[in-house]
C-alpha cells in the first residue's frame, strides 16, 4: 500500500470510523483485526503480499486474540484516523474508557509490516 493510496484510505476510514467505539483487537500474526461500531472491522494484513489494510463487515478469523497491552483499546472511542503526510503509517487516535489517549500506528511498509 504506497503512501497516496494510504492517505485517501484514512480519509475514508476517518468518515466511517470517527465517534465509533473499538472492541478488543483480534492478532493472528500476521494479521490485525479490531472491530468498531457494531459489525465493522478494520484489518491490516502485515506482510507479503501487503502489507495493506482494509475495512470490511466481518473478522477474518475469530478466537484470536491481541496481546494484553491492547485490552486497553477496548471500549475506546475513536477520535480521529490519520496518516502523516508521505508516510506508510496509518494512526488510530482514541480516548479509553479511563479517559487515556492513546495513538495505535499500523505501520505498512517493508516486506512486513
Amino acid at each position: 500500500m504506497n503512501a497516496s493510496l494510504l492517505a485517501q484510505f484514512a480519509r475514508e476510514a476517518r468518515e466511517q470510523m470517527i465517534g465509533s467505539y473499538l472492541g478488543t483487537p483480534q492478532w493472528y500474526p500476521p494479521v490485525l483485526a479490531v472491530s468498531y461500531a457494531r459489525d465493522r472491522y478494520l484489518v491490516a494484513v502485515l506482510e507479503t503480499p501487503g502489507p495493506f489494510c482494509y475495512l470490511g463487515r466481518q473478522s477474518p478469523f475469530e478466537g484470536a486474540h491481541a496481546p494484553v497491552r491492547m485490552d486497553r483499546l477496548a471500549g475506546a472511542e475513536i477520535q480521529n484516523v490519520s496518516c502523516p503526510e508521505g508516510n506508510r503509517v496509518l494512526q488510530i487516535d482514541v480516548v479509553t474508557r479511563g479517559r487515556e489517549w492513546l495513538t495505535l500506528s499500523i505501520v505498512l511498509f517493508g516486506s512486513a509490516g
